[in-house]
């Protein structure tokens, strides 16, 4: 997407630039939260408790949901403040402040996404969710950023908007395997 923002403008790419070190603050709570479900659910397979795997999963997504809703106000209350501690361009933080608002739109699919790709880790689930992940983003998701974009003719922001659109296909598909999973189990 980086790539595609270079096409766009300089000033694309700057704004892609300050909303994406910012989209990470999420990103990071949620890898976090990610990794302590890998954890737990594999010690509740180990154990054979269904019910412990369900737990520590609701708990992990119940704590992301706080943390995303917290983000999002932030990330919308403050669109216009944040970039300024990147840049004083005025066209640079118009830009960023309208990424902030897609980004604040997929940090709940994000955070989702990332807490099950936990859990199914924590099931010892990889090859199905390699397999989701590349289709999502790469197939579905990169694909809609550029039609976006250039044919559409949203732009830079239009970049953006692919991210929501791979994330919830992921987020979606990820849940029907998390699903599956506790159902044979």
């Amino acid at each position: 997407m980086c790539i595609m923002m270079g096409w766009v403008s300089e000033t694309g790419l700057a704004a892609h630039q300050v909303a994406i070190t910012l989209s990470t603050l999420g990103f990071m709570i949620y890898q976090g939260l990610g990794a302590g479900t890998t954890i737990r659910v594999s010690h509740y397979k180990g154990e054979n408790n269904s019910l412990g795997i369900k737990r520590a999963t609701k708990t992990a997504m119940h704590l992301m949901y706080l943390y995303c809703a917290l983000l999002m106000l932030v990330f919308i209350g403050a669109r216009n403040i944040l970039p300024l501690m990147f840049t004083n361009n005025h066209t640079v933080i118009n830009l960023a402040a309208q990424m902030l608002v897609v980004c604040s739109i997929f940090q709940l699919v994000d955070g989702i996404q990332i807490v099950l790709a936990g859990t199914l880790r924590g099931f010892a689930d990889a090859r199905i969710p390699v397999m989701i992940t590349f289709v999502s983003y790469f197939v579905i998701s990169l694909p809609f950023s550029y039609l976006s974009a250039f044919v559409w003719g949203f732009g830079a922001v239009g970049i953006w908007f692919g991210f929501p659109v791979g994330l919830s296909i992921c987020c979606t598909l990820f849940q029907l395997r998390y699903k599956y999973l506790l159902k044979r189990f």
